[in-house]
Order: C-alpha cells, then structure tokens, then sequence
C-alpha cells in the first residue's frame, strides 16, 4: 500500500514530511520538520483501516489531546494532533537514539546497571501515566525509545488499545475517573451501577478487569480478575446490575458481585466483544464509578 504522504509534502502548513520510518500495526510512522519551530518531529498517521471508524477516531483524537498535558522525564512528549484529507495524525517528539529493538537486535547486552536502571525508568513512566488514567496495554522493545545521550522514553501512550481487534468485533472503554472527575483509588470504594435498559450492548460477551498502576490485573484472595455476564452475576428486580470496586473483600452478599481492585490509583478496562450500534456510535456510555461512604 502507498504512504498516505510523500518527502517534501506540507502537512497543515507547519510539517513538512522527510522520511517514512516505518508502518506499525496502529500507524504509519514519519520523520518530519517542524517549519515553525525549526525541529525535527515525529508524525504518526492513523491507518485507514482503522481511521475508517468513527469510534478509533474519537478515541484517538480524546489520547492526544490527554497525553499532550502529560510530562515526565521518562515519556515521549506529544506535541500536537490535527486532520488532513481525511487523515488523523499525531505530531511527538523525535529521538534519536534508536529503541530498545534496535539494541537488542544489534547483539549487544546490556549491563546490569544499564538493565536496572532501564527498568526503573520505565517502571516510574509506567507509573506515572497509569495513575493518569492511562494503559499502555502495548509496551514491548520497540517502544521503548532513547535520546541522543541514551535516556529511555516510553512512547505510543495515545496510541494505546487502536491496533487490537476491529470496532465491529471488540471495543475496550476505559473507567479512569469516578463520577466526580477524580482518579480511581483503591482507598475508596465504588459502585457501577447498570440501569436494565443500559447493560453492556454485546452480543458475545462482555466482561470488566481492573489494573494497578503498572498495567497488571489485582492479585486478589479469590482469583478473580475478571467479572462480567459470563458469571453468576446478582441482578436487581428491576434487572438492573450493580458492580462493587473495592480493595477489602465484602460480605458474602456482595461478594457475588465484586471486583477485586488494588490498595493504589487503578484503571479498569471494559471488554465489550461483538459490540452493538448503541456501543459503536457512542450513544450507549458506560457508567460512572460513583464513590461510596465510609
């Protein structure tokens, strides 16, 4: 397949195109110059298959514009986002270093102070962008990323979840604030309450999973990491559906209907598989996590 844009092309009047890089699984990859800045940039193109859905689009444009305010030393700065002839893309910072791929495959090793400190890095980014309501659920070496003077960066935080299946066969909304716009925390309790007219509109199924702060699902004393219509869930007479995030296990009449969540800031991450028209064109919205007393 062609590149969306050719070397020399003048993307929304401030990029000019350089090089293709290379076509990962969620984007084409380019080497541009910011002509107003007078610096080199990164711009990564939705592919069409993807952008072809309205759903991948909101999602996409909403990661850029929330991972344009995040700053960390150990994070791929976004810059700026837009649309031209029907294309999405994406402007970040351009490193020089080459990634974590790239060392790998050249056959050299790390020291063990250079991989202890590279996992630190990456472990305090993780971190960071987790309890910013983030998942990166895509990490691997080619995302790792390294300055000219070899510093990690984690890059493709906006691009996170875009490449799995497509929209008509799976959807995964996130839950990253409770109801009153704050981050989800383990040190409060929460209820997901499912009216019986807005359960998850799947005609597969559809489950729930809560992640910490380093992306992995909650240890827990049931080993349950995972909760949706697939188990004996407890409905109400009205057929509505009430699910418990909560840290402390609960009494046994709660217990049925219980998401394990860890003690610190988590993310839970919804699986709807053969979504609905309802899911796909935004009009059915998961519910908010609204905190409990006490």
């Amino acid at each position: 397949m062609a590149p969306t844009f050719n070397p020399g092309h003048d993307l929304a009047g401030r990029y000019q195109i350089i090089e293709l890089l290379g076509v990962g699984h969620t984007a084409e990859v380019y080497r541009a110059e910011d002509v107003s800045l007078h610096r080199t940039v990164v711009v990564k193109v939705l592919l069409s298959h993807l952008a072809a859905h309205e759903e991948v689009r909101r999602t996409f444009r909403n990661q850029i514009v929330r991972s344009a305010t995040l700053s960390h030393p150990h994070l791929a700065r976004v810059f700026d986002g837009g649309q031209e002839s029907g294309s999405i893309f994406m402007i970040s910072e351009y490193l020089g270093g080459g990634s974590l791929e790239d060392v790998l495959a050249s056959g050299r090793r790390l020291s063990v102070d250079d991989g202890a400190r590279l996992g630190r890095d990456v472990t305090s980014a993780l971190a960071y962008v987790h309890a910013n309501g983030f998942v990166h659920g895509g990490l691997s070496p080619s995302k790792l990323l390294f300055d000219e003077e070899g510093r990690v960066r984690v890059s493709d935080i906006a691009l996170a979840g875009l490449g799995a299946n497509p929209p008509e066969e799976s959807i995964y909304p996130n839950l990253q604030r409770d109801a009153n716009g704050e981050a989800l925390s383990g040190a409060r309790r929460y209820l997901l309450r499912f009216d019986a007219d807005q359960l998850p509109p799947a005609d597969a199924f559809w489950s729930l999973t809560a992640y910490d702060a380093r992306g992995y699902p909650v240890e827990n004393e049931i080993g349950r990491y995972a909760l949706g219509d697939r188990d004996a869930l407890v409905y109400g007479d009205d057929g509505s559906l009430e699910i418990l995030l909560a840290h402390e296990r609960p009494d046994a009449p709660r217990e049925t209907n219980w998401l394990p969540v860890p003690a610190e800031p988590f993310v839970v991450t919804m699986r709807l598989y053969l979504p609905r028209e309802a899911a796909l064109s935004g009009e059915w919205k998961a519910p908010p996590a609204v905190p409990l007393p006490g």
